[in-house]
């Protein structure tokens, strides 16, 4: 009988997905790798032979969430035309897939929290700050492609990409505040052409 093939990648995601589970109950910061082990139903030496360390498992639950939300977005906009409609399809796609996704939304402060503390003078989450530059790269390509075609005013493009996706980050803080319902229909349009003011021609 041959021996069972893992698909390493499936299963390095099921446990990602397990420790956000944990992370949405405990935090990222008082959580043990056993505790991690046992949600994934896997051995604690398993679970080293993905992940090097707690550092390496937080890193990895980011990137995780990085690509969903990327994916999600990408799966929204593909049909989306013109650079407006794109910006407005992003902007509600982001709202939805935190709604959606509700325990992500508290995670995602923690995760950003972590990416600038360091231990012995390392990041402790060393990679996180190029996923959100990767987010920032595309939102400002969207930008440049409206400025291209005329649609946008000549703004600096990535400044401005900073600022839309600051200002989606700070409404998302707010949510877990109490102070802003992210789940309201009409704040996206509010939010896209409050936006767009500011660039349209």
């Amino acid at each position: 009988m041959s021996p069972r093939v893992v698909d390493k990648a499936a299963k390095r995601r099921e446990i990602l997905k397990s420790a956000m589970t944990v992370f949405a109950q405990r935090g990222i910061y008082d959580f043990k790798m056993i505790d991690i082990a046992r949600a994934a139903q896997v051995g604690k030496g398993t679970l080293y032979e993905y992940f090097s360390s707690k550092e390496d498992l937080i890193a990895g639950c980011f990137d995780l969430f990085l690509r969903d939300y990327n994916g999600y977005l990408a799966g929204r906009m593909k049909s989306a035309g013109d650079p407006v409609e794109k910006l407005k399809i992003m902007v509600k796609a982001s709202f939805e897939f935190f709604v959606k996704n509700g325990d992500t939304l508290e995670i995602v402060f923690d995760f950003w929290a972590a990416s600038i503390r360091y231990k012995d003078g390392q990041p402790l989450m060393s990679g996180a700050n190029d996923g959100y530059r990767k987010v920032i790269g595309e939102v400002a390509g969207l930008i440049r492609e409206g400025i291209d075609q005329g649609v946008f005013r000549p703004v600096d493009a990535r400044l401005a990409a900073r600022m839309l996706l600051a200002s989606l980050d700070g409404l998302l803080l707010q949510s877990v505040m109490g102070l802003t319902k992210i789940n309201s229909r009409s704040l996206p349009q509010k939010f896209s052409q409050t936006f767009l003011e500011g660039i349209l021609k």
